[in-house]
Parts: C-alpha cells; structure tokens; sequence
C-alpha cells in the first residue's frame, strides 16, 4: 500500500504533464445532393500548449463544393496556417494547466512523505505486536513456574498432613491455591496464543503468502533480556526534529498547495484578453517557401470580463481562507508534534528507570521467598505465609514483564513519534 501511494503521485504528475501535450486533430466532412457536390470540408492540425500563456498551432484547411460558404472556401490546392495564441490577460504567467502541474508535484512529494509515515508505523505495529507475544509468553512462564511450585507444596504438605506434622485444613489451602494457578496459567496460554495469532498478521513470505510461527519458536526470556538503556541514545534536538518531521513536512505541502491554488484565484479576476495570428498560404508550385506572401494571416481577438466578479471575487476568498486554515494548522502540529515527541522520551525514560528498580524488588522478593520456605520446611512458617510470599514474588515478576514490555515500547514509540526509523 505504501509503494502504490508513491506510484499514485507519479501518476498525477505524468497526468498533469499531459496538458502540456502537443494534440494532432482532423475533421473531414463532404455532403452530395441531387448529383452535385454541395460542399467537401477537411481541417488538419497541430496544437503545441506552452508552460506560460502561448499555444503554437498548425495545419492545413481545404473547403470546396458548388455551395461552399465564400467566407471559408479555399483554393482548391486549400490553404495552410501557422500561427499562435496568446493570452495577455488572464493566463499569461498562470494558468490552470501550469497550476495543475504545480499541485501534481506538491502531491507526488506528500505521497513519498505518506510513504515513510506508513512505513513507520508498520514498523512500530509490527515491533508492538512482538512485544505483546514477548510479554504473553513470559507471563505464561510465571505461571507454569508458579502452577508447578504450587503443586509441589501441596504434595508436601498432603505427605506432612498424612504423618501427622500439618493440620488436613492446610492441604484445602494448598490445593486452592494449585486451583488458582491452574486457571492463571490456562488465562496465560490463552493471552500466548492470541498474541501469536496477531503477531502473525507480520509475516508473509513474498508478500504474498501468509506464514505461521513453529510451535518451537518463542520470543526471548524477559530474564535474559536488557532493555536499551535511553541515556546510550543520541538525541536530536527537537526543533530540528519538527523541519523534518513527515507530519510537519505534510502541514507545509497543504500550505504550498493552497497558495498555488490561491495564486490562481488571483489570476481569474484579471479580464480575459486573447490574441489570435496565423499566416496563411496556398502555393500554386512545389516551392512552397516562394509563393508566400505575408500579406496573407487571419488574426483576431477575444475579450470577456464579468462585471460584478461575484464568482471570482468569493473564489479568492475561500482560497485565502483555506491558506489560513492550513497555517493555523501548521502551528497547532508543531505544537502536538513536540509534545508527542517529550512525552515519548519522558516515557522511555521512565520506564526504563522503573525497571531497573522492579529488578531489584524481584531479587528481593525472591529472598524472601526462599527464607519463607526454609522457616516453612523447619516447621516455623505455615502455608498462608508461603502462599503470600510466592504471590509477592509473581506479582512483581509480571510487574517486571509488563515494564520491560512498556520500555521496549517506548523506545519504538519514541522512534516512531520522532521518525528515527529509517527508511
């Protein structure tokens, strides 16, 4: 879809150039009556548009017959003209056509600029979509961890139970507990299979073929992993950001398309004045450059201009007013641009931050719920004390996940915000 938008501005700008194509016309027209030839009529001619108000145009006239009209019969060998057109007035330095071409190419250029904008936030969709997995996965790998560690306790406590060293009612909390992981780890698997199912959505072959992901392929294990460290990243300064910033570039291409457009306006409240000159010939030899004479030429004159110039009058006025409306927008993006961008790196920095803190609270936890089991397995602890500790410790586990999950994120978000991408 990003390729056809770059092809699609190609197009409006060769379409636009065909304005500006010379055009080969002919008309033939003969009309027989009662046996007599009334009339034979053929017109031939070349017409070459130019970039400023003036058209070339050539050809060939032949009109013969028993009633031809007297004012366009030619000589029977016809006659041939060259001559031009020009527009003195409305026309003469802009014109729809040269406007059309101008707008063409702001277009071509917003598509190249809608290009990368869609580029990047496929990228960023296709980066999210992964960290999702990523994220499922993990907390799928708590919970299996958390399911066994549950089960283990409670064939611990149900043998203690049996020996007589633990009360029976411990083996109903231990086994509520196995219950309670069992449907965390089954929520878990469901999450996993949904991310991948989205993840998927990525991945073709040839752009053409959809592609699943092997059951044996999984994401990395947040244990394993170090979010990037946003102080090792190099910063642009944000005002430079903004001159380049494809939704900025795009506010600045509205305004030269609506000042092409206005400038038009403009152009349509001069009188239209247009001049009219072609030399004429019919050569009575082969030497065609002998026989002609310059005392030979038709010209003439248009002139047209609306009195009141309601239509053009308020034609100018919407053009002003949209060219006012696309500048105001320009300040309003600038502003929810730069916005967009601080938060964006606020966010990855304080993602980022929270994540080296949870780290610590993960060890931490983990002490402590390895002291809990110890007390527990020398009889000073009980069952409700190592169930609150091991949900202490999942509980930051998923925390953690959740925060690496949202610092890789951010970091994606920040490049996409910012268009660090490269494309």
């Amino acid at each position: 879809q990003a390729t056809i938008k770059a092809e699609l501005g190609d197009e409006y700008v060769l379409k636009s150039k065909g304005n500006f194509d010379p055009k080969l016309s002919g008309n033939f027209n003969q009309k027989y009556y009662t046996g007599s030839q009334y009339y034979s009529k053929f017109n031939g001619g070349f017409y070459v548009p130019t970039w400023f108000g003036i058209a070339f145009q050539a050809g060939y006239d032949n009109y013969t017959g028993v009633y031809a009209n007297d004012e366009f019969r030619t000589p029977n060998n016809g006659l041939w003209y060259a001559g031009a057109t020009l527009d003195l007035g409305n026309g003469l330095i802009v014109n729809q056509r040269r406007t059309e071409l101008k707008q063409a190419r702001i277009y071509q250029q917003s598509t190249l600029v809608e290009q990368k904008v869609m580029m990047n936030q496929l990228l960023f969709n296709a980066s999210s979509a992964y960290y999702d997995w990523f994220n499922a996965y993990n907390k799928m790998l708590v919970y299996q961890s958390a399911e066994e560690n549950a089960r283990l306790r409670f064939e611990g406590v149900r043998e203690s139970a049996l020996l007589g060293d633990k009360p029976y009612i411990d083996t109903v909390e231990a086994f509520l507990q196995v219950q309670n992981r069992l449907v965390q780890l089954e929520q878990a698997k469901m999450d996993f299979q949904n991310k991948k199912d989205q993840l998927e959505i990525y991945l073709w072959q040839d752009g053409m073929i959809p592609i699943e992901i092997d059951s044996s392929v999984v994401p990395v294990q947040f244990t394993l992993l170090s979010p990037f460290n946003p102080e090792l990243y190099v910063f642009e300064n944000i005002d430079n950001m903004l001159e380049k910033h494809p939704e900025i570039v795009l506010n600045a291409l509205g305004i030269e398309f609506a000042q092409t457009d206005l400038a038009l306006k403009r152009e349509f409240l001069k009188p239209t004045l247009q001049l009219k000159y072609n030399a004429i010939h019919s050569p009575t030899s082969t030497d065609f450059l002998t026989d002609y004479t310059s005392s030979n030429y038709i010209w003439g004159a248009n002139f047209s201009y609306p009195i009141f110039t309601r239509k053009e009058r308020g034609a100018l006025h919407i053009s002003k007013l949209e060219l006012q409306d696309q500048q105001l927008k320009l300040s309003d993006k600038k502003a929810q641009v730069r916005y967009k961008i601080e938060m964006a790196r606020t966010t990855w920095f304080g993602t980022y931050r929270q994540n080296i803190i949870t780290s610590a609270l993960v060890n931490n936890y983990q002490r402590l719920y390895e002291s809990e089991m110890e007390l527990f397995n020398i009889g000073e602890s009980s069952i409700f004390m190592i169930n609150s500790r091991d949900q202490s410790l999942i509980d930051s586990r998923i925390k953690l996940i959740e925060l690496i999950t949202s610092s890789e994120k951010a970091k994606f978000n920040y490049q996409l915000v910012s268009y660090s991408f490269v494309f």
